[in-house]
């Protein structure tokens, strides 16, 4: 793989400073990444360096009332972070913007385990461009940093490295049983598929459980086991592995869990409670495709050819941030583009 294909959607940063008036603050041009990212991070690359040194200091260490929230906190850590990939692809120093973003991303987990699987991406998908680059030394000192971090945060918890371990290892198998190619559908499974179950899914299942034993907020072992038990024809089961998955605080993991329930809910001709799942998947993560895709299907085949129309024009409409959706990254554990895991925390931390 071309070192070159692994940043996403390189930024079209102008080639001249942009102007910054002095009323703009640090936070005002967080914000601002949230609707527009490359106008984020021109305003914050135009910022002098003790001013922008200031604004990152005031949102790591703002306590009490004062203190940033998750989505602010995480937004600024990816908007240093893209500003470190687009100088990594000059071949200009990227290291002090990925380590401001860094700062920001490891305070915005510091409060909260629920979102240590954003932290866990960040890090892992640092180290990867960094590598593929051939700047292993960074490499292996962000894979140091994470590893330090998390031994620190968890060091009363060792059963949570295990239940990852688990997680992996189950989605590894769900993987390979829906690579054989009865499992890309829920219209039902052959008789071979009956076998791949017994050989795939049926250990799959095993570790999910597991490690949802071990990490009860590991809730993406329930969002993958509730998508097993669908497959399997066990939609009751399904249903509250997924509805446990709806509380994830990651949008991708939510999402994909509404989605799928409300694809039970239409199969069984439920259309209420469909349009209710496909509904709330659109809500939490509007940049995605195949929420609103699903949405639109079913509101045509209730007699709302209007609002299914209204629904696909602004899914084409043009957009600040390129499509990503969370269901192109669901085996991201088998391997996906560091483009595309970039994309998707972008997507996670926009308005």
């Amino acid at each position: 793989m071309r070192a070159t294909s692994t940043v996403l959607f390189a930024l079209l940063l102008l080639a001249c400073p942009a102007h910054v008036d002095a009323q703009v603050t640090y936070r005002e041009i967080v914000d601002r990444y949230r609707t527009a990212p490359n106008d984020g991070v021109e305003l914050m690359l135009a910022l002098g360096d003790s001013t922008r040194r200031i604004g990152v200091d005031e949102a790591v260490f703002a306590s009490g009332a004062a203190a940033w929230p998750w989505e602010e906190l995480a937004a600024a850590g990816m908007m240093h972070t893209d500003a470190g990939f687009y100088f990594l692809t000059r071949k200009q120093p990227a290291l002090p913007q990925l380590l401001d973003g860094e700062k920001l991303i490891a305070r915005a987990v510091s409060a909260s385990n629920r979102h240590w699987d954003f932290a866990r991406r960040w890090y892992r998908t640092v180290e990867s461009v960094l590598k593929a680059y051939g700047d292993t030394t960074n490499a292996q000192l962000f894979a140091k940093r994470f590893t330090d971090l998390y031994a620190a945060r968890f060091k009363e918890t060792p059963q949570r490295a295990k239940a990852l371990d688990a997680y992996h290892r189950g989605v590894m198998n769900e993987y390979d049983g829906c690579q054989k190619g009865e499992f890309l559908t829920i219209t039902g499974l052959t008789e071979s598929g009956g076998n791949l179950v017994q050989r795939y899914f049926v250990p799959a299942a095993r570790e999910l459980e597991s490690a949802l034993t071990m990490d009860a907020e590991l809730l993406d072992a329930a969002l993958h086991l509730g998508r097993i038990r669908l497959l399997e024809g066990r939609d009751a089961d399904a249903i509250k592995f997924l509805r446990l998955a709806t509380d994830s605080p990651s949008k991708p993991v939510s999402y994909l869990a509404f989605l799928f329930l409300g694809s039970i809910a239409e199969r069984a001709s439920k259309w209420d409670e469909a349009e209710t799942a496909y509904r709330a998947a659109v809500k939490t993560f509007p940049t995605a495709q195949s929420g609103g895709g699903a949405l639109s299907q079913l509101l045509d085949r209730r007699g709302n050819p209007g609002d299914a129309a209204s629904l696909l024009q602004a899914m084409v409409a043009p957009a600040t941030v390129r499509t990503i959706d969370p269901w192109w990254l669901y085996f991201e554990e088998a391997g996906v583009e560091n483009s595309a895991k970039i994309g998707l925390m972008r997507a996670e931390v926009i308005k």
